[in-house]
């Protein structure tokens, strides 16, 4: 071979780089190529549906913090117009706490002509009421023809449920400790009181031929309502409600539970009559199912191991939402593993006072008894799948004045929204409130937690109701 040959061959041949460029070359290529796929799995996760498990196999909750979400007041429809052909439809549920009409009250509310109006209580909750597509109240106490009366035994008049009605309360429980303070006679006044008015109720009932629960439908969306309350001891063998007992033979008119000192195994006759209320409220194929509870420790501002114990029987039982109230004190919004569709149920433990006239002092509460919640709950049903979608509560503060003495000669105030008076002070007549308020906000978002936003997951992909 020539020298024009080789040098030829040579400009077209690639040139043999050095061993220590040709290794720094390979080691570039080869992380260039790493870090590509990397950057294209991490883009196909964010793309790809995320899965509803944890890694414990339970459905992820994604709680957020209340400043990542608008006040419950200022939040708006998320889904788009419901479409009837499909079933579409969202709902919002509003429920609130104790409804205690206390002697000062009743003193606010009957003039001197014997007339009794109560619609001030509401001025500054109506609206949340109304706009709601179904608002509860805990009707604490009985309605009657009189003697009226407060703490502790609470007959009010019965005008009281036309104001209900009025203020926007669609439905009230009407099972609680409170229930039998004007005998039976009373616990059926009450009923009547409330049907007159179109509010219909749960818990107690004027004869024993009435439901045990109630069945509604809301733009398409099939709820069921059961509500049961914790018993005194028991009077010669007969269950009681504050110490009053209910005759053998109109025992089915108060749905109760039993709680007693001793092995909590010592319930389960009374768990298995929530388990067999849910299987019948079950056999009317309701999209959820939701249960109000009065239970718990007065002014005890955690659940006790009652609650914790009938909480965990109703969702093993499958029951999708519990409100609970008569600790007069806001306790935790929790979300505990439930035997329902979604894998999980909702648990109000208690949503503290609505009306009410307990005092800062009252029960040691520091304040607390002054402080409630309006619990609101946002259900949506597409393509025929139900689902909680949001659980939210609005703070109150229990205002009241006192220009003088004794207790039973007060002026009494009303609920205000927190959120909402703190905005706008001037409009909700608390300018001189803003430190009780700022601190009713904090206190009660110390101890219900975080509003609680579920994942849009599909229920029935999850778990199959039992």
């Amino acid at each position: 071979m020539d020298r024009r040959t080789r040098l030829d061959l040579a400009k077209s041949s690639p040139r043999r780089l050095p061993r220590g460029r040709r290794q720094a070359r390979y080691q570039g290529v080869m992380l260039t190529m790493v870090l590509s796929l990397l950057a294209l799995t991490f883009l196909a996760l964010r793309l790809l549906p995320q899965s509803p498990f944890n890694p414990d196999g339970q459905p992820v909750i994604t709680s957020i913090k209340p400043e990542d979400y608008p006040p419950a007041w200022l939040q708006v429809q998320t889904l788009p117009a419901s479409d009837p052909e499909l079933g579409d439809a969202e709902i919002e549920l509003v429920f609130t706490g104790d409804l205690l009409l206390h002697e000062p009250i009743l003193n606010q509310a009957i003039g001197p002509d014997g007339i009794a109006d109560f619609s001030w209580l509401f001025k500054h909750t109506q609206d949340i009421l109304q706009e709601a597509d179904l608002a509860f109240g805990n009707m604490e106490g009985t309605l009657t023809d009189g003697p009226y009366s407060g703490y502790p035994t609470f007959s009010a008049p019965k005008a009281f449920a036309k104001n209900l009605k009025d203020a926007g309360f669609d439905y009230l429980t009407t099972v609680n400790n409170h229930a039998m303070d004007a005998g039976i006679t009373g616990l059926k006044s009450t009923v009547e009181a409330l049907r007159a008015q179109g509010l219909d109720c749960v818990g107690t009932r004027s004869s024993l031929e009435d439901p045990e629960f109630l069945l509604l439908d809301c733009q398409g969306i099939k709820l069921a309502f059961a509500s049961f309350s914790y018993e005194t001891p028991r009077v010669n063998g007969l269950r009681s409600l504050n110490g009053a007992p209910i005759p053998s033979d109109q025992e089915g008119l108060a749905d109760t539970f039993s709680v007693a000192a001793g092995p909590l195994e010592n319930l389960e006759p009374d768990a298995q009559r929530l388990r067999d209320r849910v299987q019948v409220m079950r056999e009317a194929n309701p999209d959820l199912i939701i249960f109000f509870m009065h239970w718990g420790q007065e002014y005890h501002k955690q659940a006790d191991q009652w609650q914790n114990y009938y909480a965990k029987v109703l969702a093993d039982a499958g029951v999708d939402l519990v409100i609970g109230s008569h600790p007069h004190v806001v306790q935790p919004l929790v979300s505990l593993p439930a035997n329902n569709a979604a894998g999980q149920m909702i648990c109000y433990y208690s949503l503290g006072n609505f009306v009410s006239s307990q005092q800062p002092d009252t029960g040691n509460s520091e304040g607390r008894a002054e402080e409630g919640a309006m619990a609101r709950i946002l259900v949506s049903k597409t393509a025929g799948r139900t689902q909680i979608k949001l659980a939210d509560y609005i703070p109150l503060y229990m205002y009241k004045t006192y220009p003088g003495y004794p207790l039973a000669n007060c002026t009494y105030g009303w609920a205000l929204p927190v959120d909402r008076a703190l905005q706008d002070p001037k409009k909700y007549e608390a300018e001189a409130l803003i430190p009780r308020l700022e601190q009713a906000l904090q206190s009660s978002q110390a101890v219900m937690g975080e509003r609680i936003l579920l994942p849009s997951w599909d229920r029935a992909a999850i778990h199959s109701a039992p």
